[in-house]
């Protein structure tokens, strides 16, 4: 499974803050790429099933899903290096 750049970073972002459930452009901000682009690889990252949707209301949150035998494996790769 191929990823973006952005969904890389995304992902080493919520590896190092795995208990939170964070808004679209709090994740933006926290990793500085554009409320654009972290929304396209949130879907995506949500369609592949890493990262975990909750909606409330309008808004949309997100944390990583630690289900998925790949982002458990990423996420103690990112510990280790």
């Amino acid at each position: 499974m191929e990823l973006t750049r952005s969904e890389q970073i995304i992902l080493k972002f919520f590896a190092t803050h795995s208990g939170a459930t964070l808004y679209e452009s709090e994740i933006a901000k926290s990793i500085q790429i554009s409320v654009g682009s972290a929304n396209q690889s949130l879907k995506e990252l949500s369609k592949k099933e890493m990262v975990s949707l909750e909606k409330r209301g309008n808004m949309n949150f997100y944390s990583l899903n630690l289900d998925n035998p790949l982002v458990r494996q990423f996420k103690i790769t990112q510990t280790i290096s």
